[in-house]
């Protein structure tokens, strides 16, 4: 049977050896989707070089099916002009030569696990799409001129419109989806999606971020309480009015006096005040200030004061967007203040204090953006931003948690908005002030509404759908979460989010039971599609702590130095914390819980504060009770009762573990403890029955041991105690026998067959034992032990036939299996040595204890046997093998069977020395044994 499986894999592994790539080349969207399939390891190259007739993409596979490279050499597409196909002489390699429409087209490759695939996408990029006429800049042109007072109300007037042209709100587009500038259809956002990769060609729907209802698991989801998960941050909207006040500032200008009549000093005034303007436009900073002192003392009520109170501000903003200098924003904010106050008529006035109130916004100074908007308000009560300054406002009310303010701000936009996209805006915002509160239900449930009252409107607002799948995931509506995660990538592939959304993808598959390549699979596309991002980091960790348990030594230190400075410079709080845990788990996963549990010890008395001291000290007492398991199935009782006494008094004082229990009560059947064992099985079924069933729903963090087993243990240790009665009261309380597992089954039939022959009903006994041998027939390392119970038994009855038959199947699966225990082999050949006794079939039994004494000369406990034996052959008159075999027992000199021999070898000798005196005797010739011959 080996050697066919042997042969099979042989002839399926050079089978594999010789399969080809094949591929399939089609249109998804505007792009050019190509994926090839065959092989699990992929050995490729892809170039973009300049072709003799233009730009070309060169793409080196190995052997590739013949049909495939038809299919692609007849292909013609609008990005595709031709596919030429090249063949290597030596090794057989494909090159295929793409010959590109334009040098604008690009070409992204890209691997997938399941199935492993290598797929190539063709598209156009952005650049090559035609160029419009670029809109004309709108600026504020702001002249340092005094005028006629007609003239300078009419130009005042043509000023505020050009403010107000200046300001007008436009729709806001959604942050990091640059490409959707227009309602695109479902195809086109799929061509988008494909540029960034984010697109597979064998799950063009986003199946992997999907989960069937059969395929979930309930312990999965019970292990998962035991986990801990980051709090990613809330998805704010950018601020796009703060931005579209930085793309279109003010435009200051100074006409030359042409009068050549003026006043001289009015000319200086002016040829100084230009020279400023021009230091401004140069930015030279320095010198711009100190001749902007010079030029006050000179001119200390220039008309160009007002001009040049806004460019010494504009400077320091300027700074501080450069440098993020704090003190060049605090010149600015002062500038600006003193420039407004001076000139309240200023045309820059609405400008200048929106422009502080979304910049104190930005620098999330919450006080002062409320002080700056209702100030604004006050003095400009009619004012057209009034919807737009609420809503900065409900965003700073929510940074400092004043979550009815903020509420009460949104409800207002909602109710009354001066423009309609400013209530729209209201709606989709109205549910992040839940989602901070932490309010998740009604989070979700703002979040919804908004989508169904404004379904057009979704593009702008990605918060929607990453809050509203944040909110579904810290409910525990993980389904539904997972749904929601893969919902935002297909709408939002390119945000900044996405590697948070596909890490917590990662962590729901895992949640709910999914393949853990699955889970892994997640966890890679995101810490590769989104390698800069926070949320990439922690994909890291899950994709290093998973892999832990088939590490090698060098592997496992660079990891633990990379999740160190994950854990060092990550911004996301409770890192450090979530990386000891990670790494704790993976060790586990090792075996090595010595080390896992050290870990957490330390950061555990280093933390004492921390939230998570519950997740901790979890871990710590599996660790634990899984080393006092792993003793207990190895039979190491002393090691499992030493690590139970080590931290009984510690960390298993206050733990409530039924396993921890149950392996203890082993611990002490094995030890040959029954009263023990006993007291502990019965503490621990009596806290079995006192439980629900929710309650005893086992994970991998605890598994709780079942009535049945319990009930079964106790039979065990009671039948040893000799109390059979009781025994057989606790065999009755197993209900569902068929629910053990195969060895605790056998189990069960022999404590009853024990049970029987206690009671003197030696047939029930033999029945027991009987059908349990012909049930397991087909299992050696089961049967075994029932096969010796049940010879030990026809021994007792004297049905020696039998038993011998019984045997005889004990010996045969030694050479047969493998798999029958040496001291189930020596059990089996001392009894058979012992029938062969009883039947006087003393050859036999010599050959078959001579059998024992060879094959398990190791054992202490073999000088019965050896005494045996030489007696045996003393009875058979050979005087010298039972000499031979007894010398061991008379080297040792000491112990009943050696001076027992001792004895027997004294007989013999004189037996011997004897007959050898009666030989020399004449008159006793012919006489032997007695008698005359």
């Amino acid at each position: 049977m080996r050697l066919l499986f042997t042969v099979f894999l042989f002839l399926a592994f050079e089978a594999s050896a010789d399969e080809l790539v094949s591929g399939k080349l089609n249109l998804v969207g505007n792009a050019t989707h190509l994926e090839f399939k065959g092989t699990a390891t992929w050995n490729y190259q892809l170039q973009q070089v300049a072709g003799k007739k233009g730009p070309e993409v060169h793409l080196l596979l190995p052997k590739v099916e013949e049909s495939t490279l038809e299919k692609l050499k007849n292909w013609k597409g609008q990005l595709i002009r031709k596919i030429n196909v090249e063949r290597a002489a030596v090794d057989g390699k494909v090159k295929l030569v793409f010959e590109l429409a334009s040098s604008k087209i690009q070409a992204f490759d890209y691997l997938t696990d399941e199935p492993s695939r290598l797929i190539v996408d063709f598209f156009r990029s952005e650049s090559e799409k035609e160029d419009k006429p670029a809109p004309k800049k709108t600026a504020l042109v702001v002249e340092g001129k005094r005028t006629e007072k007609a003239k300078e109300k009419k130009k005042e007037v043509a000023e505020e419109k050009v403010v107000s042209h200046k300001l007008k709100i436009k729709r806001r587009t959604p942050a990091g989806t640059e490409f959707m500038t227009k309602a695109f259809s479902e195809n086109e956002i799929q061509t988008e999606v494909i540029k960034l990769g984010l697109y597979d060609g064998g799950d063009p729907s986003g199946s992997r971020f999907k989960i069937k209802d059969s395929e979930i698991k309930e312990s999965s989801i019970l292990d998962s309480r035991e986990n801990i998960y980051l709090k990613f941050p809330i998805l704010k909207l950018d601020p796009i009015r703060l931005q579209e006040l930085w793309a279109k500032p003010p435009i200051y200008e100074i006409t030359a006096e042409k009068n050549e009549e003026a006043d001289p000093k009015l000319l200086e005034e002016n040829k100084l005040a230009r020279l400023l303007l021009k230091f401004y436009k140069d930015e030279k900073y320095a010198i711009f200030s100190k001749t902007l002192k010079h030029f006050r003392t000179e001119f200390p009520d220039s008309k160009y004061d007002e001009m040049l109170g806004y460019m010494e501000a504009d400077f320091d903003y300027k700074k501080w967007r450069k440098d993020g200098e704090l003190a060049a924003f605090e010149r600015a904010m002062s500038n600006y203040r003193l420039t407004i106050e001076k000139y309240p008529n200023s045309p820059l006035f609405e400008r200048t204090m929106l422009l502080m109130g979304y910049s104190y916004l930005y620098r999330k100074d919450a006080f002062s953006t409320l002080q700056t908007f209702q100030r604004l308000m006050r003095l400009r009560p009619q004012t057209k931003y009034r919807s737009q300054m609420d809503l900065a406002m409900a965003e700073a009310y929510l940074s400092l948690n004043k979550y009815k303010d903020a509420l009460r701000q949104y409800r207002k936009v909602a109710s009354t908005p001066q423009q309609p996209e400013h209530g729209i805006e209201a709606d989709y915002l109205t549910g992040d002030v839940f989602f901070s509160k932490k309010d998740y239900v009604k989070a979700n449930d703002e979040y919804q509404k908004a989508l169904r009252a404004h379904p057009d409107e979704w593009r702008q607002y990605p918060n929607a759908y990453f809050n509203r799948a944040e909110s579904l995931f810290w409910l525990g509506r993980h389904k539904e979460a997972l749904e929601a995660y893969g919902n935002f990538m297909q709408r939002f592939p390119t945000h900044s989010f996405g590697g948070y959304a596909m890490t917590r993808v990662g962590e729901l598959l895992e949640v709910l039971g999914a393949p853990k390549k699955r889970s892994m699979g997640a966890f890679k596309e995101s810490y590769f599609r989104y390698p800069a991002s926070e949320g990439a980091k922690v994909a890291r960790v899950q994709i290093l702590t998973g892999r832990m348990k088939d590490m090698k030594e060098r592997e496992l230190k660079d990891s633990l130095k990379t999740l160190r400075e994950i854990a060092k410079n990550s911004k996301l709080a409770k890192i450090e914390e979530y990386v000891q845990i990670k790494i704790a788990d993976g060790l586990y996963d090792r075996g090595e819980h010595k080390e896992s549990t050290e870990r957490l010890e330390k950061f555990y008395q280093q933390n004492p504060t921390s939230v998570n001291l519950r997740v901790l000290r979890s871990r710590i007492v599996r660790n634990i009770a899984t080393d006092i398991e792993e003793a207990t199935l190895n039979k190491n009782f002393f090691k499992a009762l030493r690590e139970y006494n080590k931290y009984k008094d510690s960390w298993l004082k206050k733990s409530k573990r039924l396993d921890v229990d149950f392996h203890v009560g082993l611990a002490f059947e094995q030890a040959g403890v029954y009263d023990e064992a006993d007291k502990t099985y019965r503490k621990t079924l009596n806290r079995v029955y006192s439980l629900g069933k929710e309650a005893l729903k086992s994970s991998s963090f605890e598994k709780y041991p079942k009535k049945d087993v319990l009930n079964l243990r106790l039979a065990a240790t009671v039948s040893q105690k000799g109390e059979y009665s009781k025994a057989n009261d606790y065999l009755k309380r197993i209900k569902n026998a068929s629910e053990l597992d195969a060895r605790q089954q056998v189990e069960l039939v022999e404590i009853a067959a024990r049970v029987a022959e206690a009671r003197g009903n030696m047939q029930m006994a033999k029945n027991f034992l009987t059908q349990l041998t012909n049930t397991w027939s087909g299992e050696p390392e089961l049967v075994v032990s029932p096969y010796i119970k049940l010879a030990q038994l026809q021994t007792k009855t004297k049905s020696y036939s039998r038993a011998r038959g019984t045997l005889e199947k004990v010996l045969n699966l030694v050479n047969d299996s493998g798999l029958v225990s040496k001291e189930d082999h020596f059990a089996a050949l001392k009894l058979k040595g012992d029938i062969e006794v009883k039947t006087q079939k003393k050859a036999r039994a010599v050959v078959t204890y001579e059998e024992i004494l060879k094959t398990f000369s190791d054992r202490n406990d073999l000088d019965p046997i050896r005494y045996k034996t030489g007696e045996l052959l003393l009875d058979m008159g050979k005087v010298k093998e039972a000499e031979r075999t007894w010398r061991p027992l008379q080297e040792k000199g000491s112990g009943m069977w050696a001076k027992l021999a001792q004895e027997k070898m004294k007989h013999i000798d004189w037996k011997r020395d004897y007959k050898k005196y009666i030989e020399r005797i004449p008159a006793m010739e012919g006489f032997e044994g007695g008698k005359i011959q």
